[in-house]
């Protein structure tokens, strides 16, 4: 069901020609999916003892990959070599690079295994080993029962349904790199199907609204609260693809955008998600910000400044926390991009104001500007923020 071009990314199978033919004689089709984690498509090739690894479907020299293969090679040969039929066979492992977080290594998920011949034939299956010291085969697993589904459309549509549910379990904030933890969902034939049905992977979007459709329910009543604020998001995101057109900030962009404050004011935050979060999120990957309530070009910022007002408004990466022990010694600082939270004030001390730091020796990864040691509880915990310095990278 797959071709050996198409071992190295992750992406589903074909279904076989007589897919509908076996489920209209079985009553449907069994299903079990697994939670997928967001990061580019990685794999890890076998050829005796030769090791190779690849990203986005390339050969890489990432150092990262390659420390992990080298620290795990005894392991990976001997999985390997239990998998093979032939000694011809190739072995590859495929999932994802795993790294979201500035302040976690990096590690690879593996969620399909393929044997390839030397004739090129494909044999593949779930990935349930333990090969890796990360690796928890049963976690984000679940089995589903029986799709009574008759034909390959039904069958992908109940799946992407499934899908988006799943992947909807993971409300929690963005990572430190303000990417999600998940992606999608890998589906796996289960039980006498997997002869006669695909692996289909299915990478989920994310959309409340996308899950009601899927349902075949109306996700916004006509005449609605919901449907009100909908045109009042849709005359938004017009009004900015306008003010991105002229490069310059534009009448009907602001008010557009006092127009979805009103509505928050008026009552409607349940109604939609108009507190400033969604407007503040589609502001956020362009060259707009807000600030004092009024669209601005994003730029240097002018202190002193908050950390609200220095996402919505200028062109700061993020941030650095630090907390400082009742020993009065400073733990390592972390590092966060700018998320939602951080662009609606979710977060401890939200008025505190950076200003710059005058003691050089003080500036923690070249930071200039700090909101001095602020008092955690009554055990003597401090902790700051600090901005414009260093800005790591993932590992990808």
């Amino acid at each position: 069901m797959f071709e050996a071009s198409e071992v190295y990314t992750l992406k589903s199978g074909c279904f076989p020609t007589d897919f509908e033919v076996d489920v209209k004689k079985n009553g449907g089709v069994a299903y079990h999916g697994q939670l997928m984690f967001f990061g580019p498509d990685a794999s890890i090739e076998v050829n005796g003892r030769t090791i190779r690894a690849f990203m986005n479907g390339m050969q890489t020299e990432n150092s990262h990959f390659a420390a992990l293969i080298n620290n795990y090679k005894r392991s990976i040969l001997k999985e390997a070599a239990k998998l093979r039929k032939s000694r011809s066979d190739t072995v590859v492992f495929t999932g994802v690079w795993y790294h979201v977080d500035f302040n976690e290594r990096p590690r690879f998920e593996p969620y399909v295994i393929h044997v390839v011949s030397a004739t090129g034939d494909v044999t593949s299956s779930r990935y349930a080993l333990e090969m890796f010291d990360s690796d928890s085969p049963g976690e984000g697993f679940y089995e589903y029962p029986l799709f009574k589904t008759l034909t390959v459309d039904e069958t992908l549509g109940e799946l992407r349904y499934h899908a988006e549910a799943l992947t909807k379990l993971d409300d929690r904030s963005p990572q430190s790199s303000g990417f999600k933890a998940l992606q999608g969902v890998i589906w796996y034939p289960a039980g006498d199907e997997t002869q006669c049905a695909p692996i289909v992977v299915i990478r989920a979007t994310g959309s409340k609204a996308y899950l009601a459709e899927l349902s075949g329910r109306p996700s916004v009543p006509p005449g609605s609260p919901e449907a009100f604020v909908r045109v009042a998001k849709a005359c938004f995101q017009a009004a900015l693809a306008d003010a991105a057109a002229q490069g310059a900030v534009t009448e009907g962009l602001q008010f557009s955008y006092d127009h979805l404050r009103y509505l928050s004011e008026q009552g409607f935050l349940g109604a939609g998600d108009a507190d400033g979060r969604w407007t503040l999120a589609q502001l956020a990957s362009t060259s707009l910000g807000v600030h004092q309530h009024k669209i601005v070009e994003r730029g240097p910022p002018t202190m002193p400044i908050t950390l609200m007002e220095m996402a919505n408004s200028t062109d700061v990466d993020g941030f650095w926390m630090q907390v400082r022990g009742s020993d009065g010694v400073p733990l390592e600082p972390l590092y966060s991009r700018f998320a939602d939270m951080h662009r609606v004030g979710q977060h401890r001390d939200p008025d505190a104001l950076l200003h710059p730091i005058e003691d050089v020796s003080d500036a923690a990864h070249n930071c200039r500007y700090s909101t001095g040691w602020l008092p955690v509880g009554q055990g003597g915990l401090a902790m700051r923020y600090m901005a414009l310095g260093d800005v790591p990278k993932l590992s990808w």
